[in-house]
């Protein structure tokens, strides 16, 4: 046994024997967004106006825990805080994951810590592809099978944005008890008494400039998901000229959003971007870093490819527009759902050119997209237009603590 694995055996016999309390401790998928961020700003508010006797924590990194603090929040940090986050999350009753906890030997001394706490897994979008078990034949060594293996089964609960993508999740958590609550993260987008908690870091004259432009123009928000080591450089920048032509009108003001995990393979494209951003007012390249719910409750039109943030858009009745440059090569990498949870081409057209693109959204005509769409919403989100997702997931937790 390695010495690793000696001391993560050692921490999981003393998180069995830890007395727990009731405390959520919520780990986040990478950065103070998402679901996770969702979860622990509004579970924390409900707490607070509810006067209930349990405490949420975010464990996290110094910078979040910083801002976080200085809202009022309560939040330990991985790198500071260590050993005071480890002893709550062997103390709390209950741990929230919004992603993969890809195991490695950091990983494990928190999942040690953990051991003993019922695991509830928010995930982080309604999948697009394959994720969890579903990958577990393309596992290439035992460890990485050890690895996955361990994460797609360990979570005692799952919450799926509704009934409609239950087995979807079956075949990614089959091991959890699946909790149709509907997502946190899309309680921001229903519901504007949470704004000041959705744009709690975002910067606040950023969000003036863009909430004067909804004045006179549309906001159109580009959201491409990431792109893997091996793609077609080429046809991705197909968005360069896609971003020219739209904020070449005054009816537009454009916005970039990358997925902040393309960055790990392209940090290049990001300056590539910029330099639109600087030719440009009338074009925004967000921090692909950022969290991606500000920018859909700010948009008017949202364009994407094959991103599962599509989903999320539709609770909100917009038009949406799938433009897919590369769709040939980029389906070469990966696997499709083996479940259809809609018919894309009822909730927006598909284009692969730019100027056909830009021309559709110049008519305007959404309107049979439209009324596709706000269907879809309806049998897909749980709580539709209700924004009571994080609700009903507190009242969970306490009913069963």
């Amino acid at each position: 046994m390695s010495k690793d694995a000696f001391f993560c055996s050692l921490l999981r016999e003393a998180s069995a024997k830890r007395r727990k309390e009731n405390i959520i401790a919520v780990i986040p998928e990478g950065g103070f967004y998402g679901n996770t961020k969702a979860a622990f700003l509004i579970l924390s508010e409900l707490i607070r106006k509810k006067r209930l006797d349990w405490r949420i924590c975010y464990i996290s990194s110094d910078e979040d825990k910083t801002i976080l603090t200085k809202n009022g929040f309560f939040a330990l940090s991985v790198e500071k805080d260590i050993n005071a986050a480890a002893d709550l999350c062997m103390r709390a009753k209950y741990v929230l994951y919004g992603s993969h906890a890809f195991q490695d030997v950091d990983t494990w001394f928190w999942e040690s810590c953990c051991y003993t706490a019922k695991k509830i897994q928010l995930w982080h979008g309604i999948p697009a592809k394959q994720i969890a078990y579903e990958l577990i034949a393309n596992r290439e060594t035992f460890y990485s099978f050890a690895g996955l293996a361990s994460d797609s089964l360990g979570y005692d609960y799952c919450v799926p944005e509704g009934p409609a993508a239950c087995s979807i999740y079956a075949k990614a958590f089959p091991s959890s008890m699946l909790l149709p609550f509907g997502a946190p993260r899309n309680d921001f987008l229903v519901r504007d008494d949470y704004d000041d908690l959705l744009y709690l870091i975002f910067d606040s004259e950023t969000l003036r400039k863009i909430k004067n432009i909804k004045n006179s123009s549309q906001i159109v928000l580009i959201a491409p998901t990431y792109r893997e080591p091996e793609y077609n450089e080429d046809k991705f920048f197909l968005l360069s000229s896609l971003i020219e032509r739209l904020a070449a009108s005054s009816d537009y003001f454009v916005i970039l959003k990358l997925h902040a995990a393309h960055l790990n393979y392209h940090k290049e494209d990001l300056v590539r971007f910029k330099e639109l951003e600087s030719k440009s007012a009338r074009v925004l390249i967000a921090s692909p870093n950022s969290d991606i719910y500000p920018y859909l409750k700010l948009a008017d039109i949202l364009i994407s490819d094959y991103s599962s943030v599509v989903s999320d858009f539709l609770i909100m009745g917009r038009p949406i527009v799938y433009f897919r440059q590369d769709e040939e090569s980029y389906w070469k990498k990966r696997d499709k759902p083996t479940l259809s949870l809609y018919d894309e081409n009822k909730i927006a057209p598909v284009f692969t050119e730019v100027g056909e693109c830009v021309d559709f959204i110049n008519k305007g005509d959404f309107d049979d997209y439209l009324n596709n769409s706000r269907l879809i919403a309806r049998r897909l989100h749980a709580n539709y237009g209700t924004g009571m997702a994080a609700e009903c997931l507190l009242e969970f937790i306490v009913s069963s603590g």
